[in-house]
């Protein structure tokens, strides 16, 4: 059986992470191993009940459960980290620790990069929005920057811009009794704008062609290749040939 979950969402957490002397996790201690489980259980074995015996192959045979999860949100963490692998050893307090992954799964041949590009593209849209609503701001005063992604926006300003956009946005939001907007948190208003942003095959492409294009400048401006000879190529599917070593998100490259 595999396990999908959509989303998880962690605040004021706190985790106590080790990196041992051999390198491992303390974490790993987590999950007990299944010898582990037999040697443990012959210790009260005279107070188990009889069971059949299950044949070693049984559990060998038996496929893995897979564990995906889509989305992880994390705010206002804390983490107490020491590392004993390296010398010399050290530990710290990381604080606030806030932030979301996307594409986790315990499946090692997973190759999430396209995932990670859709959600990436989301965070940008969603930026952009509360961006747009400073520009215009700045714009009437006569101070604004020419694009709206050269805007800034400070952290003391996020709740003011997030709430503008969020009122101006098109999608069915909770109400109360007499039809009026409810007032949200900062988390679940940011929550129902990302729900509700759609990211496009289109959009997907267009950032393909814009990372294809950093690396083609690139290679111009080092001069080691005639510019006549670098094309750009349009692929006929988003998903790239799984290629042992590489990720996904990457531009191929192919001499003629």
């Amino acid at each position: 059986m595999n396990i999908k979950i959509d989303q998880i969402a962690l605040s004021d957490f706190y985790s106590r992470l080790i990196v041992n002397a051999d390198g491992s996790l303390n974490v790993q201690g987590i999950v007990v191993k299944q010898s582990d489980n037999k040697s443990a259980g012959n210790d009260n074995s005279s107070l188990a009940p009889d069971k059949p015996a299950v044949p070693d192959n049984a559990s060998a045979a038996a496929p893995k459960k897979m564990v995906r999860i889509n989305s992880l949100s994390l705010q206002g963490g804390t983490v107490n980290f020491s590392d004993r692998h390296i010398k010399p050893n050290y530990s710290a307090n990381l604080l606030e620790i806030g932030g979301r992954v996307s594409g986790l799964s315990s499946d090692e041949n997973t190759l999430a990069d396209i995932e990670r590009d859709t959600e990436g593209l989301r965070q940008s849209i969603f930026q952009r929005k509360l961006k747009a609503k400073k520009h215009k701001e700045l714009l009437k005063k006569g101070a604004a920057p020419s694009s709206v992604d050269m805007v800034k926006i400070e952290k003391e300003e996020h709740l003011k811009y997030l709430t503008m956009a969020y009122k101006e946005d098109k999608f069915p939001k909770p109400r109360n009794m007499v039809g009026l907007l409810k007032d949200l948190p900062a988390p679940e208003m940011q929550k129902l704008m990302l729900t509700h942003i759609v990211v496009k095959e289109d959009d997907l492409r267009f950032l393909a062609a814009q990372r294809a294009l950093k690396v083609k400048e690139h290679i111009s401006k080092s001069k080691q290749v005639e510019q006549e000879r670098v094309f750009l190529v349009e692929p006929k599917s988003l998903q790239p040939e799984k290629k042992e070593k590489l990720k996904d998100s990457r531009v191929d490259f192919r001499l003629k």
